[in-house]
C-alpha cells in the first residue's frame, strides 16, 4: 500500500470513528457497566457493521420452493395483505392492518462503516490463533447478537476462551484500524 493510500485510509477511518462516537455505538452495544473506551467503540462498530450488513444485503431467493404469490393453491384461511386491502376497499372490513414494517435501508455512512470494518475484520482479526476460522466465526456470531451460551455450544469454546477471543479480536481490529492497513 502506498503512503498516499494509507493516509487516505487513516483519514477515512478517523471520520468513521468520529461518526461512531457521535452516534454512541459503544454504549449501544456495551454490556452492563463496562468501561467505554476504544475497545468498546470498536466492538460497537463491529456489531453495528454486522447488523447493517444484514439489513443492506438481501439474502438470495430460496430455490426449489414454491413462490409466495397467491394462486389457486392458496388455502382459504391464508389471506394475503392485498386481499385484506381489497376487502377494506369493498367495505367488508372496518380497517386494514399495516404490513409488517421493515428496517430502514442504511445510509451511505453506515454502508461505508460496514465496508471498512468488515474489510479490516476479514483481513486482520484473529489471524495468529490456532483454529482461527472457528474462533472468528464464534466472535462474529457474538457480535451479531447470538447469545453467548449458544455460541459456546455451537463453537465448542469455553466462556473464558470466547471472552479472550473477543478481546484479542478487538485488539487486532484496533491495531489494524490505527495503522491504516
Amino acid at each position: 500500500m502506498t503512503r498516499h493510500a494509507r493516509a487516505a485510509a487513516v483519514s477515512r477511518r478517523e471520520r468513521l470513528w468520529r461518526w461512531a462516537v457521535q452516534h454512541d455505538l459503544a454504549a449501544r452495544y456495551a454490556h452492563g457497566n463496562s468501561k467505554l473506551d476504544d475497545r468498546a467503540v470498536m466492538w460497537g462498530m463491529l456489531c453495528h457493521a454486522i447488523r447493517v450488513s444484514a439489513r443492506a444485503d438481501a439474502p438470495p431467493p430460496r430455490s426449489g420452493y414454491p413462490s409466495a404469490s397467491p394462486g389457486a393453491w392458496l388455502a382459504p384461511d391464508e389471506v394475503t395483505w392485498w386481499q385484506r386491502v381489497a376487502a377494506a376497499l369493498r367495505g367488508e372490513t372496518e380497517e386494514v392492518e399495516p404490513p409488517a414494517a421493515r428496517a430502514p435501508h442504511p445510509d451511505a455512512t453506515e454502508i461505508a462503516l460496514r465496508d471498512e470494518v468488515l474489510e479490516v475484520w476479514h483481513g486482520h482479526a484473529l489471524r495468529g490463533l490456532g483454529d482461527w476460522r472457528r474462533i472468528r466465526r464464534a466472535v462474529y456470531a457474538l457480535a451479531a447478537g447470538v447469545p453467548g451460551r449458544k455460541v459456546q455450544a455451537e463453537s465448542g469454546l469455553s466462556r473464558d476462551r470466547l471472552k479472550h477471543a473477543r478481546a484479542r479480536g478487538i485488539e487486532d481490529l484496533l491495531a489494524a484500524w490505527r495503522d491504516g492497513r
